[in-house]
């Protein structure tokens, strides 16, 4: 099997990071888009999974579009229905600034989804500070990524400025000692009984 460029996406940060992550990984992996999957609170749609021998769900979130608190509830039905074994999220400007950064990130954390050549190739390309935080227990990592925009209409120069693109990538997973939380308000959703997440999220902060 071999992962393919397949447009359309949903979002131009969808394009861009299915465009390059099919440079990285192994012919062994799977790679599909907005797929859905049926929990107790209801039907949630993911944005690629990439399957090998763990099923990886992976989140591209522009800023328009997601709500980290409740990301976090529509992860915990994923995670406990067991339709994903981990969830990954990587911000929108990190995905269009530093792609490579963001798939080091992920290759440090399933280095399995990834071929031999993506691995090297990732090491050279990715920026040190993500090499530098990024470990395999690790649920979060803060970024300030440089990135380089063109200023010379404010300041009439012809050099590049540079500034800070900052943004939290985040793992979800059902196997670390970081679960306790998730695990914990899929319970309670479990013991509400089956309903609208949002009902039940306004349900825990009532309690």
């Amino acid at each position: 099997m071999t992962a393919v460029y397949d447009p359309p996406y949903d979002s131009p940060i969808e394009e861009i990071l299915a465009w390059n992550i099919i440079k990285y990984i192994s012919d062994q992996t799977l790679l599909t888009k907005q797929v859905e999957f049926d929990t107790l609170c209801g039907t949630f749609r993911v944005d690629f999974v990439a399957h090998n021998d763990r099923t990886i769900g992976l989140e591209c979130d522009g800023q328009d579009y997601h709500n980290q608190g409740r990301d976090e509830w529509r992860d915990a039905m994923l995670l406990g229905s067991n339709a994903l074994d981990a969830v990954y999220h990587f911000p929108g400007n990190g995905i269009f600034y530093h792609v490579e950064g963001c798939l080091a990130a992920l290759l440090k954390w399933e280095p399995q989804l990834f071929s031999t050549r993506g691995q090297i190739n990732l090491g050279i390309l990715a920026p040190d500070v993500v090499k530098k935080q990024v470990d395999q227990d690790q649920i979060m990592i803060f970024v300030p990524w440089p990135s380089t925009f063109d200023n010379r209409r404010r300041d009439e120069s012809d050099e590049p400025q540079h500034r800070s693109i900052q943004g939290f990538n985040v793992k979800r997973t059902s196997n670390t000692a970081s679960t306790a939380f998730w695990r914990e308000i899929y319970a309670f959703a479990v013991a509400q009984g089956s309903g609208d997440l949002d009902s039940i999220i306004a349900s825990w902060r009532a309690k």
